[in-house]
Formats: C-alpha cells, sequence, structure tokens
C-alpha cells in the first residue's frame, strides 16, 4: 500500500471516522433493550496507544448488557482491511429478530 492511502487511514482512525452504528431488533431481553426491543450496534476502527490498532463490532441493550468482537494490529492496514471485512460481512448483515446466541455463534463474547 502507499504511504499516502496508510496516512489517509491513520488519519481516518485517529479522528474516529472510520466507524458506524444501527439499531437491531432482537428476540430476547438485554436487560433492558432500547425502545422497540433494539439494541445498538456499533463498528469502529481506531488507534490505541502505541502502535495499537483495533477494530470492534459491539452489541449493547440499553444498560450494560453487551457483546463484543475485537481485532488488534501493530498495522493499520491490516485493522482498515479487517474494518471493511466485518462491515460487509457481519455488521451489514446482522438480521432483525436475532437472539444473543447469534453474536456467540459469529464470535462475540460477553462484554
Amino acid at each position: 500500500m502507499s504511504k499516502k492511502f496508510c496516512n489517509s487511514v491513520l488519519r481516518k482512525m485517529e479522528d474516529r471516522e472510520l466507524r458506524a452504528s444501527r439499531m437491531v431488533t432482537v428476540a430476547d431481553n438485554w436487560c433492558p433493550c432500547f425502545p422497540d426491543n433494539q439494541v445498538c450496534l456499533n463498528i469502529c476502527a481506531y488507534k490505541g496507544t502505541g502502535r495499537t490498532y483495533y477494530v470492534r463490532i459491539s452489541a449493547f441493550g440499553a444498560d450494560d448488557m453487551g457483546v463484543e468482537l475485537y481485532y488488534t494490529s501493530s498495522y493499520p492496514e491490516e485493522v482498515y482491511g479487517r474494518y471493511n471485512h466485518w462491515k460487509k460481512w457481519i455488521f451489514d448483515r446482522v438480521p432483525d429478530g436475532v437472539d444473543v446466541g447469534w453474536f456467540y455463534e459469529h464470535g462475540f463474547w460477553n462484554s
């Protein structure tokens, strides 16, 4: 990848521009859910301390019940690639009517 592309990715991560959120209707109680039996689904890529970069998908109810999936790397281009992959193949495809078991089956764990 070009240096210009890598710098652009780093800027987006530092500015937290690589993020998306949406509400998903669930079939179970997330102690409690948001109105209309929904949880908030988030994905973001960001720079941690030093040369550590993260991508994270999480789903949370209205309180503290939630599940998440993380990826960590020292290489921002890897995190950028994982962000795009997870956005397309997980985040965009979480169906309405899902239950917490669906998230466990896709590698999420309790937060």
